[in-house]
């Protein structure tokens, strides 16, 4: 991505905080400026862009630019220059020990210059303000990938801020997509917006059985950002605006700085244009306004990670290099007090063909952000491709399946809303794989080693279906049993079956008594699809009595 600055470079700076300053941060500061100042002298030069802006804030025009080449690199003087700025940093940071001003430079700088170690060991032995420390703590490790300790070192800091500053901290609503009503009201109480960041950052998560509380710490390390830079000199500008605040809570701050050259003989001859180029690749991990509205219902689609040309915010983990739609087949089975089997087959086999062995899959079931909130986890190991069997309560949750490669970085995920079946529910979902010679599956658990992720299957296959009844008939009274396979019309064909103008075309059809022990709720059935022409099927199982029905369906494509 990138962002530019339009407009004069000026020379002043903000001198807000230094009224009180102590000889030491005053030092400190003069130094921040003669660096930016030589930092934006030295840029590097790069044609003019020629297209217009995603967004555009206060004089920011911002663009998506995943897909450009990089920003050239900084010129070596510069790196020499900010390597004096740090040591200058670290002599006055030993005089003046409890500075917030000093200690945060020293954090930003050393962040800048790639050096996870050296922000660490900036803040190990902090006795600056306590929440600052955390916040610091927070941010730099989160920069260095290490989750765990960010998440617990922000929490420190949320607790230890004043309120009014932790409800400024957790004001998400940059974040929101438009028309969102959630969180919207600009008299939002403290309490409400905490709940309301909790489920953003939630649904926000790039993987929810990694790392969960990325999008929470990135967020937060946006927010610690927008501190160090309060007050200092910057390449976009001499000081810190509303405009660049804005763009970076919703998409982060560049890593790279260049000068845009206008064209000879333009209106803007003599404007110097900063462009910068924040961490790649990005992805927009905030979902569509209805799946956070009603986070139980969404479906796959209300997540955009890519090619959404006016995103809300974006976010570059830098432990993913891709997020990929992971294809996957769920089913949902009812059993006894009150709790469920959910059964989610993935395939991201074609996704990350990197040739790694250090897959890691994963499936969980979450009704919210706490941790007690999990109601079921299953991974399974160098394997990107298989069956995760959950066992839960039944509870509407949000579950999703992931399969990554901590060494590709490369993921692959499926994420939606699933509710249980209901209690009066007369048979289970459908579990579809593809049948191995004389083979039928005696259990969900079976079943889900052949299910198959993608509804395709050839003329050649036999397929496998499984599902389960619930029905308890009265005595004598056996339910009746179909299996259908109709050929789906497509849009218009739909349509003119609404009018009454056409009829779907009926396949092959089975049908039996079912005189299986109530006892066993499993059913199973092979079906074959030779001579069947290729196409888009709906196959169907119903199971009913004279007093009650239930059917379940698969749309499936018939293939050569």
């Amino acid at each position: 991505m990138s962002l530019v600055a339009l407009g004069l470079v000026c020379a002043c700076a903000s001198a807000s905080g230094q009224g009180m300053a102590s000889m030491p941060e005053r030092r400190a500061r003069h130094a921040q400026r003669e660096f930016e100042y030589l930092r934006r002298a030295l840029l590097p030069s790069v044609p003019a862009r020629s297209g217009g802006c995603d967004v555009t804030i206060g004089d920011m025009c911002y663009w998506d630019d995943n897909d450009d080449a990089p920003l050239p690199p900084e010129r070596p003087r510069v790196a020499v220059a900010r390597d004096q700025l740090r040591a200058s940093l670290d002599s006055l940071g030993a005089i003046d020990s409890m500075n917030d001003y000093i200690l945060g430079q020293r954090v930003r700088y050393a962040v800048e210059a790639h050096d996870n170690a050296g922000a660490a060991a900036a803040v190990r032995h902090c006795a600056a303000t306590r929440w600052w420390c955390e916040a610091l703590r927070g941010l730099a490790a989160h920069r260095a990938g290490a989750e765990s300790a960010s998440a617990g070192a922000f929490d420190s800091a949320l607790a230890e801020m004043p309120d009014t500053m932790r409800c400024s901290w957790l004001d998400v609503r940059l974040w929101l997509p438009s028309g969102t009503h959630v969180g919207r009201r600009h008299d939002t109480d403290c309490e409400e917006r905490a709940a309301v960041s909790a489920r953003v950052f939630w649904m926000a998560a790039p993987l929810l059985t990694w790392r969960r509380h990325a999008a929470r710490d990135e967020y937060l390390s946006r927010r610690t950002w927008a501190k160090l830079l309060e007050g200092t000199v910057n390449p976009q500008y001499s000081s810190w605006r509303w405009d660049s605040e804005e763009l970076l809570f919703r998409f982060g701050w560049p890593d790279q700085w260049a000068r845009a050259e206008p064209v000879i003989g333009s209106m803007k001859f003599l404007d110097a244009t900063v462009v910068g180029d924040e961490p790649r690749p990005s992805f927009s991990v905030v979902p569509d306004r209805r799946a956070l509205e009603s986070p139980f219902t969404a479906n796959t689609g209300d997540w955009r990670l890519s090619g959404d040309r006016d995103a809300s915010m974006r976010y570059a983990p830098g432990w993913l290099r891709s997020i990929d739609s992971l294809p996957v087949q769920i089913a949902r089975f009812r059993r006894p007090n009150d709790s469920m089997v959910v059964v989610a087959v993935y395939d991201g086999r074609t996704l990350l063909d990197s040739g790694s062995t250090t897959f890691v899959a994963a499936a969980s079931l979450s009704a919210g952000l706490e941790s007690d909130s999990t109601l079921a986890l299953g991974a399974a190991t160098s394997v990107p491709a298989g069956a995760i069997v959950l066992d839960a309560p039944a509870r509407p949750v949000l579950a999703s399946v992931e399969v990554f490669d901590s060494v590709g970085g490369r993921a692959a995920r499926w994420r939606a809303g699933v509710a249980p079946l209901p209690s009066t529910a007369v048979m289970s979902d459908l579990l579809v794989g593809r049948a191995g010679p004389g083979f039928a599956p005696a259990s969900a658990d079976s079943a889900a080693r052949i299910a198959m992720p993608r509804f395709v299957a050839t003329v050649r296959d036999t397929l496998a279906l499984y599902w389960e009844t619930y029905l308890r008939p009265a005595p004598g009274v056996r339910p009746r049993v179909t299996v259908r396979l109709t050929r789906s019309a497509g849009v218009l064909g739909r349509v003119g079956r609404a009018l009454g103008l056409s009829h779907a075309q009926s396949g092959p059809a089975v049908s039996w008594e079912d005189g299986q022990p109530d006892s066993i709720p499993g059913r199973s059935l092979r079906f074959g699809l030779a001579g069947v022409p290729p196409g888009r099927y709906r196959i169907e199982v119903s199971v009913e009595t004279p007093r009650a029905r239930g059917a379940a369906a698969r749309e499936i494509d018939v293939v050569e």
